[in-house]
């Protein structure tokens, strides 16, 4: 019997007893845990810049900048710009 003969044949079946689900289980919970601590510091920043941020002058300012967009021809440029993006990131496969 050559080499190629035998790794054509296939495997015995092996007993794990559970052991793929207990490793997949616990995969899906560290990475729910590495989601969460993200997300975590994603909001604790959020809301320190809420509480340190002046929100008078940060409304007043967001109030200008629509007051301004909505008179110029830019207010398609910013939509139509996001969705060329959404587009074509959706359009591409992920690749690491």
């Amino acid at each position: 019997m050559s080499f190629d003969e035998l790794l054509k044949q296939p495997l015995p079946a092996v007993r794990d007893d559970g052991f793929s689900a207990r490793v997949a289980l616990h995969l899906a919970r560290e990475r729910q845990l590495r989601q969460n601590l993200a997300w975590a510091a994603v909001m604790t920043i959020v809301v320190a810049l809420a509480w340190l941020s002046p929100l008078a002058q940060v409304s007043a300012m967001a109030a200008d900048w629509l007051a301004t967009m909505a008179t110029t021809s830019q207010i398609f440029a910013y939509p139509v710009g996001a969705l060329v993006l959404l587009w074509t990131w959706q359009s591409r496969p992920f690749r690491l």
